[in-house]
């Protein structure tokens, strides 16, 4: 026998049989896989101190190595956002993008994952994978998408608001497009699911009683739904619509708003009305009778 190996095995009868070994076998054996396996027997060996070859990769590796490679190889196709890439078209730069995301997302690294499709506008599958991070995270990464779509004026951000629990942004969301009704829609779901179930049952005092307990309920939720209604009835009083404003305050058992909005909208003989039914605030009331005594004189008139 002759050729490049021999002279090395003649050379290197005094090496040990592991290296004497791994020489025969690259004569005697077939040449496929014996580098590879060679390799992994110096890891189980010689651990840390094995010079890994570049082509390391491409073959089978150690399971130590396995995450470790994988992350440098996401990291690697990451840097297609650094400055000297920008020559690179969007779509192989979008390419790469979702090459580390998908060895992210094998390697259990969600985060990583999630924030690459926010960076692509893939919002929905970001939030399909971030409540395997943390549901905190999941919120946080909603809030995001939220103010995107809000700023792009989409109605899709109540959709989002809805499942995060957050009436006070779907509220505000509709406010500032004078969406009043659909406000105090979304203000009335929460407090009644944030009540105990209860009848109401107008008194003749101008309140309503119920069988439900509101006095340890969330402040917030009530202080929102009154603030909607009130916005409600406001936008229409400011239409012109003194009679509706009056009804919509009403529909929610608020009788002296009721009767304010009345006066305001110069309706008096509806407002004395309201207060033969209910019994309304003292000085609601005497501002209404002033205001009709007033009139009934101006006009030579004596009410009835």
């Amino acid at each position: 026998m002759s050729g490049t190996i021999i002279d090395m095995i003649k050379v290197k009868q005094k090496e040990s049989l592991k290296k004497r070994l791994h020489l025969y076998s690259h004569v005697f054996l077939p040449p496929l896989g014996v580098s590879n396996l060679w390799l992994l027997i110096s890891i189980l060996q010689d651990g840390k101190k094995v010079i890994l070859p570049d082509n390391y990769e491409h073959g089978i590796m150690h399971s130590s190595h396995l995450k470790g490679f994988k992350m440098s190889k996401a990291s690697e196709l990451e840097t297609v956002r650094s400055s000297f890439k920008k020559i690179m078209g969007p779509k192989k730069k979008e390419q790469q993008l979702l090459q580390a995301a998908d060895i992210y997302i094998s390697l259990g690294e969600l985060q990583q994952y999630c924030e690459i499709m926010v960076e692509l506008n893939k919002w929905e599958k970001a939030l399909c994978v971030a409540p395997g991070v943390s549901m905190e995270y999941w919120k946080n990464l909603t809030e995001r998408y939220v103010n995107i779509l809000d700023a792009n004026d989409n109605d899709d951000a109540v959709k989002y608001c809805m499942v995060t629990n957050n009436t006070p942004r779907i509220c505000e969301f509709y406010s500032k497009r004078e969406k009043h009704y659909e406000a105090m829609v979304a203000s009335h779901i929460a407090f009644e699911n944030n009540l105990t179930p209860s009848v109401h049952i107008a008194t003749s005092n101008g309140t309503c009683k119920t069988n439900g307990d509101v006095a340890d309920k969330d402040e917030t939720v009530i202080r929102l739904y009154n603030e909607c209604n009130e916005n409600l009835s406001e936008s229409y009083l400011q239409c012109n619509k003194p009679v509706q404003a009056a009804c919509s305050l009403l529909a929610v058992d608020n009788v002296n708003g009721a009767a304010c909005k009345l006066i305001r909208g110069n309706e008096l003989e509806l407002a004395f009305s309201l207060t033969q039914c209910f019994k309304v605030d003292r000085h609601i009331s005497d501002i209404i009778h002033q205001q009709l005594s007033l009139r009934c004189q101006s006009l030579n008139m004596c009410w009835e």
